[in-house]
């Protein structure tokens, strides 16, 4: 039986052609196939199973138009020394699923212009060495719920409305629609319309439009219009527009001289009173005392006992 050509005369005039069928059995064939066709100039290799190529020294291809590769399983890419991607224009990447980039060594990326990463599900970046971003001009870092950079134990977290400063060591402050700052001692300071601090020993200090100070022990200082200091156990000193002190006991001492005055009147009582007015120097009481353990002078203009 007389081979049959592999292509139509006179129709396929322009091909050149060499074509091995498969053993019998098979049904494919191996071609390698020149087009000669003006303006339709083809090379064209075609191999029915594996295509193996070795070069024992450089390669080089070089296309002056398109080119695309398409491989229906797996591609596996080994390079022995460096490689260089150089790209004149926009370079896309579209992965279906994973990526997985591992860099034993350092990595360096530069963008003269700006980064836009749309429809990105999830990413994670792991370094075991060092890492440092350096730009020029802005870094802009943006998430819709939640923003956390941590070193160690301490953290910064940015949420919408919301930000918080966590120390290692328990301190923390928390901006909000107010500030929060809290040591890790438990000492606390909270500035909303007001302001209040809270000493982890007990002591508080509230400033509104007064301002009230008050102890552990629950000694109190209130400052308003007036104000009034008040202790624990029971002594009080109120400043309005009079003044008054009050306790078991009231001294009032000066190392050289100590001074009780009134414009019109100052009176000092007990059981009895001593009250001196405009008026003059009253002394009364169930029993009054005048004693001088050298002299006691008395004078007036007169002299009036009993």
């Amino acid at each position: 039986m007389a081979p049959t050509a592999p292509y139509t005369l006179p129709d396929d005039k322009t091909k050149s052609t060499i074509k091995t069928n498969s053993s019998p059995g098979g049904e494919g064939s191996n071609e390698i196939r020149f087009e000669d066709l003006k303006d339709g100039e083809e090379f064209y290799i075609h191999a029915q199973k594996d295509f193996n190529e070795v070069v024992e020294n450089d390669h080089t291809t070089t296309v002056h138009a398109n080119q695309t590769n398409k491989v229906d399983k797996s591609q596996t890419v080994s390079v022995g020394a460096a490689q260089t991607i150089s790209v004149g224009g926009n370079q896309t990447e579209s992965v279906d699923k994973n990526v997985t980039v591992h860099i034993k060594g350092s990595q360096s990326v530069t963008i003269d212009g700006g980064e836009a990463a749309d429809g990105v599900t999830g990413a994670k970046l792991n370094i075991t060495g060092d890492y440092v971003a350096d730009a020029s001009k802005t870094v802009s870092v943006q998430a819709p719920e939640k923003i956390t950079l941590t070193c160690g134990g301490s953290s910064i977290t940015i949420e919408p409305g919301k930000i918080t400063l966590a120390a290692g060591d328990g301190s923390e402050v928390v901006l909000d629609a107010n500030a929060l700052m809290k040591s890790s001692h438990g000492s606390k300071t909270l500035h909303g319309p007001d302001t209040h601090l809270f000493a982890s020993t007990g002591a508080d200090l509230m400033l509104t439009a007064d301002a009230s100070l008050q102890s552990k022990a629950g000694s109190q200082v209130l400052l308003n219009a007036n104000a009034k200091a008040e202790a624990s156990t029971g002594g009080k000193l109120e400043l309005t527009a009079n003044a008054a002190m009050d306790g078991k006991e009231a001294s009032v001492t000066g190392q050289t001289k100590a001074t009780v005055t009134g414009a019109t009147e100052a009176t000092l009582t007990a059981t009895g009173t001593v009250k001196a007015s405009t008026a003059g120097v009253e002394v009364s009481g169930p029993k009054v005392d005048v004693k001088g353990d050298a002299l006691v002078n008395i004078s007036g203009g007169i002299v009036k006992i009993n």
